[in-house]
């Protein structure tokens, strides 16, 4: 099964945008499945994560098995080839994500020269969900511009940077608690709360809230709890005619100005700005079976 997802990006997109490529799901069977890095044109990154089963990679000389839980880093064209074992014994499935801009190319050669190129990525960790996520909107067609498929790719960058800088503990080891504490989070982000609030319902200081909460997830509280209103604005803002000022008390941003604050911060323009540009840079998204 193959399910692919290109984009078309017009002439006039912004230089400071990611842009992204193709991503993808597919489960293969055949040794016929294979991608010789320095043969590929373009000039851009790739992330390919293992579901089941299991991958080659080789990569300047070394080989790597790239199984359940691992994926690995290549960047296009590159001295990398990935493929499929004619001595597996069971498919390979995964997702993969292809895109360039920015500085990707510059952040994928840090990450190799310091990690390698196989990283550990569960599928309950923060950078697989957001990857999985992206993937399900471009299936439903609902990835329409340049702006917010370029904010989504950097917050998944975020959690994929903090998860290899900080080798955060596995979902397993993250107490029950403050799993439920983020599942309640994405319900009920819109609701105003403080950080006192959260603390006391979790029984705790403030001080040993905030320590906790940033060793499992890398954000303080009410960071992540911003990041995840903006995310909400953008959609809306893409998807609907209401003000900017409806759109701001509707993900729980308390005034108009630090809305607009928090959202230049982490989308790189204004709400307005955003909105503006849905027409000029769409999307055309290609779905190859």
């Amino acid at each position: 099964m193959s399910l692919i997802y290109g984009f078309k990006y017009d002439e006039s997109y912004p230089s400071h945008l990611f842009i992204l490529e193709s991503i993808g799901r597919q489960n293969v069977n055949s040794p016929a499945y294979q991608w010789d890095g320095e043969s590929r044109s373009g000039n851009s990154v790739l992330l390919q994560v293992t579901t089941e089963g299991s991958g080659m990679l080789q990569y300047e000389g070394e080989t790597y098995e790239v199984g359940k839980g691992s994926a690995f880093l290549a960047t296009i064209p590159g001295k990398n080839r990935y493929y499929y074992s004619e001595n597996a014994n069971e498919p390979w499935s995964f997702y993969w994500i292809r895109f360039h801009g920015l500085h990707a190319l510059t952040l994928w050669t840090e990450w190799l020269e310091r990690n390698g190129p196989v990283i550990a990525m569960s599928k309950d960790s923060s950078a697989f969900s957001l990857l999985t996520r992206l993937y399900e909107d471009a299936s439903s067609g609902s990835l329409e511009d340049a702006y917010q498929v370029s904010l989504r790719i950097y917050e998944w960058l975020l959690a994929l940077q903090n998860s290899m800088d900080s080798g955060l503990p596995s979902y397993e080891a993250i107490p029950d608690e403050y799993q439920q504490l983020i599942q309640s989070i994405h319900h009920s982000f819109r609701n105003p709360v403080t950080l006192d609030e959260l603390a006391s319902g979790m029984g705790v200081s403030k001080h040993h809230f905030c320590k906790q909460f940033a060793c499992y997830y890398r954000d303080t509280p009410m960071q992540y709890i911003r990041k995840r209103r903006v995310e909400e604005a953008a959609k809306l803002l893409r998807q609907t005619a209401w003000t900017i000022g409806e759109i701001s008390a509707r993900t729980g941003f308390d005034s108009l100005s630090y809305f607009g604050k928090v959202f230049r911060r982490y989308a790189g323009c204004s709400p307005t700005e955003f909105r503006e540009a849905r027409g000029e840079h769409a999307l055309d998204v290609l779905k190859l079976i």
